[in-house]
């Protein structure tokens, strides 16, 4: 906290200070190499690992979520299958978001639609549950949820999407409990 409060302080008259902050920093906290490269079919728009690590989403734009087992760090994952792969529709472009359950047994995908999708990560369970954000409405603009995360006790999902909304959904009653209209006056690309 207080060498990036440092950083954010200097101003252009320190540029050798600065210079040797911003050296620092970057020797310290940004990666320096890569330790592989995932060879994907399609455009990846995101990916994700679970919070303890040892397990990596990614979505890419051929419409499929990809499940990659990382427990082993000494093993390069790039070079393996997944180990589960989940074909997905309604999702217009691409898959645009997704988000790991603290306990990583499901992940939660947003895209250019109306719904938000809930898939198991467990291999051998099916579930692909769709959540209707507007399930009162025929005809809707195009949608997007750009960014999704669903809570600790994995009850809620928090969304900001391409209408300037923030919608707050119960995945038990399956409703939205709240949405906030007045959030930002332009697509909302994080909610955390």
């Amino acid at each position: 906290g207080s060498l990036l409060n440092e950083y954010k302080s200097f101003t252009y008259r320190n540029i050798y200070y600065d210079t040797v902050k911003s050296s620092y920093i970057s020797q310290r906290y940004i990666p320096k190499r890569t330790i592989g490269e995932l060879k994907l079919p399609a455009r990846n728009f995101c990916g994700q690992y679970n919070e303890e690590g040892n397990i990596f989403v990614s979505a890419c734009q051929d419409r499929n979520i990809r499940l990659y087992d990382t427990s082993n760090h000494n093993n390069n994952f790039t070079e393996k299958e997944p180990y589960k792969i989940i074909n997905t529709d309604n999702i217009g472009w691409s898959i645009l978001d997704v988000d790991f359950s603290k306990d990583a047994s499901v992940v939660i995908y947003s895209a250019w639609s109306r719904y938000v999708f809930l898939i198991s990560t467990l291999n051998d369970n099916n579930l692909h549950q769709s959540f209707d954000f507007y399930p009162d409405q025929h005809e809707i603009p195009a949608n997007a949820f750009f960014s999704i995360q669903i809570s600790h006790d994995n009850n809620y999902i928090l969304t900001g999407n391409n209408h300037y909304y923030i919608n707050i959904y119960d995945i038990n009653q399956e409703v939205v409990l709240e949405t906030n209209t007045q959030a930002h006056e332009n697509d909302i690309n994080t909610v955390c």
